[in-house]
């Protein structure tokens, strides 16, 4: 496991040491000053801090609810800045102890050709941002392609920009029957394909190596490499109401064409 930044675990047992004092827990003050000393002189790693600070702050938070908050969990009366500021350094103490994964990189598409039919103009990437445009562009040509397809009914069109691994998993048959059962769940024949946005790109074969399968929805017989993004939005069925069903595509490229490597249903 990677080692915390030694100044952010000093600043923060620092922190919720002076706490402790200023709410009358003396003996939790003391038990952080300890780890603080501690930590001045040993490399902090996320094994030692789970083992050794995590136990005291478990303690140290039992003690705190029964001394800030009432039987509704609520702050006692004229205790709410303590609270705001107990809340404050607990969730500084739980990110020494357990970082929040790093936030993807975002870009603004607003220049990109086609952004104009992407609601949302912010996209997070995975990869090298160069390589971002490219794969926006052609996401968005793509999907506007397939929507087109399947506005005007040429499943079998559509079934073939489809790839390996969802034509091996699904049947042109199964294909055009999931669009049917989708008629008949949410109103109406699928008209056209809304973007509300890009869900995220992956930029180069680095990011897409380490995709993630299960969280990220791919099928498990996609290849990794072929893996190029996901696009969220909405299918039209009733132009005068407005009405249909939420959708997303997820994106892959084989042979130097985007495929569709899966699609989703689902009701606003």
């Amino acid at each position: 496991m990677p080692s915390p930044d030694s100044k952010a675990v000093l600043t923060v047992l620092r922190n919720v040491a002076d706490f402790a004092k200023t709410v009358g827990l003396n003996e939790y003050a003391t038990a952080f000053e300890k780890l603080h000393t501690r930590f001045q002189t040993e490399k902090p790693t996320l094994k030692a801090l789970r083992r050794s600070v995590e136990p005291v702050r478990n303690e140290f938070a039992i003690r705190i609810r029964e001394t800030l908050y009432d039987d509704r969990r609520a702050p006692r009366r004229g205790m709410e800045a303590l609270v705001k500021e107990y809340e404050r350094i607990s969730v500084a103490l739980l990110d020494v102890i357990y970082p929040p994964d790093p936030k993807s990189p975002e870009i603004d598409i607003t220049s990109f050709a086609g952004s104009e039919c992407v609601k949302e103009k912010m996209v997070t990437f995975e990869g090298d941002e160069a390589g971002v445009r490219e794969v926006v562009e052609r996401t968005i040509e793509f999907a506007q392609r397939y929507s087109r397809l399947i506005g005007s009914g040429d499943f079998a069109a559509a079934y073939a920009l489809t790839d390996t691994g969802l034509r091996a998993a699904m049947p042109y048959k199964r294909f055009a029957g999931e669009h049917e059962r989708a008629a008949q769940e949410y109103g109406g024949s699928a008209l056209e394909f809304l973007m509300d946005r890009i869900a995220y790109v992956y930029s180069d074969e680095a990011a897409r190596r380490k995709s993630n399968t299960s969280a990220e929805g791919w099928p498990k017989n996609t290849v990794k490499e072929a893996r190029r993004g996901r696009v969220i939005g909405f299918w039209i069925r009733d132009r005068a109401a407005e009405t249909g069903c939420g959708g997303a595509l997820w994106i892959a490229e084989e042979s130097d064409e985007y495929r569709i490597a899966k699609f989703d249903f689902w009701r606003p």
